[in-house]
């Protein structure tokens, strides 16, 4: 069986590190790592990943869940929002775009993993 892909969008780079590491041990491959939404819109056709774990407060001129728009309107990927914020107006803006999941910051390692898991599942 083929390892799923993640890219990972995350601007806090001990954060980004520890996502990855998570996510290998757990038998994903991390396809990339990127810090803005920019880059994130940027690569995402060429990588091709099966899921994007999207930070929504990134550095550059858009953020997680605008860059989230971007890439629904050019691939269908499963966006799952990892972020700090959980504050009415965020979750509002991110449950707009639909995404797969969405877990607040720090996370819990088993949280990440049963997100992941069940957002590539209902992708399949």
């Amino acid at each position: 069986m083929e390892k799923a892909r993640i890219l990972i969008v995350e601007d806090e780079h001990t954060i980004a590190r520890c996502m990855k590491l998570i996510l290998c041990q757990e038998g994903f491959e991390v396809s990339d790592v990127v810090a803005t939404g920019e880059e994130a819109v940027d690569i995402i056709s060429k990588i091709r990943p099966d899921l994007v774990l999207m930070d929504i407060k990134l550095r550059g001129n858009i953020d997680g869940i605008a860059a989230c728009e971007q890439i629904q309107e050019s691939v269908d990927i499963p966006v799952v929002f990892v972020s700090a914020y959980s504050d009415t107006e965020t979750i509002a803006r991110a449950r707009r775009k639909k995404p797969y999941g969405y877990i607040t910051k720090p996370f819990k390692t088993e949280r990440l993993i049963r997100t992941v898991k069940i957002a590539l599942s209902e992708q399949a």
